[in-house]
């Protein structure tokens, strides 16, 4: 028997195939020399820390008895992988990444297909999500966009993201047939998603929840198993082992300042999507609650009430919103122009238009160039790729042990706990850490060319350090200046690593 493959099937795989090439591409030389930014080097700490200590571990980041907010069951596998394979955390992370990836190709077409009957709309959809967006859109996790996917496909809001697609396809499935087993899938994968980012988990919560009002006095609304999910999913967050879950939730202010950037000059990230909020009126006089509908109000209501509160935090629904505006746009612009005989052709004309329209203002010859090989195209790649962290860091902290604390700028210390030991201060906020702001101003007074010696050495003591990283660029002091503290261990490049001489009383 003969398969055949529709034409929109095939441009999805097509435009599927392409985007993973170039994933698979960027994350190769990202994982080769370590040029991954931001939250990985936090991901990769909690991957190494699980991998040593799977069921006790200890604060991948500092020396301190506190849990963190990455033990996630997410992280839990991939440190369980790591254990048992060898391979480092940072090469873990980067398969993961790319399964992520293939989880989110899978997921997206049955999830669009949930809102739209055409066919051409998994494909705009996916399209738009990637390109149609506004000038420097934020790259933080949860955004998919071509600028930032390449660096977050590793992260949890990734996985999270895809697994609350599927979540959601098994719950429309079971409100149309109930069967054990999608009940039991759906409960358990909206606890693992809950644990692992809860932001993709109040965005589950919401859509099978709208799903279930949808139905509601047609007998398939199933509210005694949507109840049941709910309560497996708070039987999940009291008994999670690896951090207090509750208490996390009322740690979210700890993380607002650095989500203000999500209400800062947001109109003209995401103008291009926002005539879809125009076609919403539509969408609801073909049914008066149609979930895609109840879910965007929710997700827009709680985005507005963050900015009211100053609880930044709660923006971070925002990429979960400008999806759902996609999918509305994909799906009018799929019954406009996806049909009849030169529908595939109008597909690739509204593809490339919106390409020629969206490169300038998204600069995506950044994410694109991002991909090549450094080793291939040292020049072009200069600009636009991150510094080369592995090689450097290896050879620093080669044989430093794990539970040794290292003194450090906290740019040049965020990679340290991912190949040698704790460090003093972190890049970004931390649950459950209540001197943080402390850390950061002792770190500041450390590397001040002013500080005296006594000063830098009680604060050496204060955090028990063992080692002084010094960035000859950026540190702000010569290694020189701190001679009398320790010895030289082992330079690399710009970076001078130290043994400090222990004198604490």
């Amino acid at each position: 028997m003969r398969l055949r493959v529709s034409a929109s099937a095939l441009l999805y795989i097509a435009l599927a195939a392409a985007l993973f090439v170039l994933m698979l591409s960027e994350t190769v030389t990202q994982t080769v020399d370590g040029s991954w930014v931001g939250d990985f080097w936090e991901h990769s700490a909690v991957v190494r820390e699980l991998a040593r200590h799977l069921l006790h571990p200890a604060h991948p980041l500092l020396a301190v008895d506190k849990p963190h907010e990455f033990f996630s069951p997410y992280a839990l596998v991939l440190a369980a992988v790591s254990r048992v394979t060898t391979l480092s955390a940072v090469t873990v992370l980067g398969i993961a990444g790319m399964v992520n990836l293939v989880l989110l190709l899978a997921a997206l077409p049955r999830f669009v297909r949930l809102f739209s009957k055409e066919r051409y709309a998994p494909l705009l959809a996916l399209f738009f999500t990637l390109v149609l967006w506004g000038s420097h859109p934020l790259v933080y996790s949860g955004f998919l966009h071509f600028n930032v996917i390449g660096l977050v496909l590793p992260y949890p809001s990734t996985f999270g993201t895809a697994l609350t697609m599927w979540t959601v396809v098994v719950w429309v499935g079971y409100l149309g047939r109930p069967q054990a087993w999608r009940l039991v899938f759906v409960a358990l994968a909206a606890a693992v998603v809950l644990l692992t980012h809860p932001v993709a988990a109040f965005f589950l919560v919401v859509l099978m929840a709208a799903f279930s009002f949808q139905r509601l006095g047609t007998g398939s609304a199933r509210i005694p198993a949507l109840a049941s999910v709910g309560a497996v999913m708070l039987v999940a967050a009291l008994l999670w082992p690896y951090y207090p879950f509750f208490k996390l939730l009322h740690e979210e202010r700890v993380f607002d300042e650095s989500n203000h950037a999500l209400y800062l000059s947001m109109l003209q990230q995401v103008l291009p999507v926002l005539p879809a909020v125009l076609l919403l009126p539509l969408r609801l006089r073909v049914s008066r609650r149609d979930p895609l509908v109840l879910t965007f109000v929710v997700l827009a209501v709680v985005y507005a009430l963050g900015d009211v509160m100053s609880r930044w935090s709660l923006g971070r629904v925002l990429p979960y919103g400008v999806l759902l505006l996609h999918i509305v746009l994909a799906d009018r612009i799929a019954a406009r122009f996806g049909r009849g005989r030169l529908a595939p052709a109008a597909m690739v004309a509204v593809v490339v238009a919106v390409l020629y329209l969206s490169a300038a203002n998204m600069e995506l010859e950044k994410p694109a160039v991002r991909a090549l090989p450094r080793s291939v195209f040292p020049s072009l790649t200069a600009a636009y790729r991150p510094e080369a962290i592995a090689p450097t860091y290896s050879r620093l902290f080669a044989g430093v042990p794990r539970a040794s604390v290292t003194m450090a700028s906290e740019r040049a210390g965020w990679p340290v706990p991912t190949y040698g030991g704790r460090i003093v201060a972190a890049l970004h906020p931390q649950a459950f850490i209540a001197n943080l702001a402390r850390r950061d101003r002792d770190v500041a007074t450390f590397f001040d060319p002013a500080t005296a010696d006594a000063i830098r050495s009680r604060l050496l003591c204060r955090y028990g350090a063992d080692y002084v990283l010094v960035d000859r660029i950026d540190g702000g002091v010569a290694p020189g200046a701190l001679g009398d503290l320790g010895r030289r261990v082992r330079s690399d490049g710009q970076y001078v690593l130290l043994g400090v001489f222990h004198r604490c009383a």
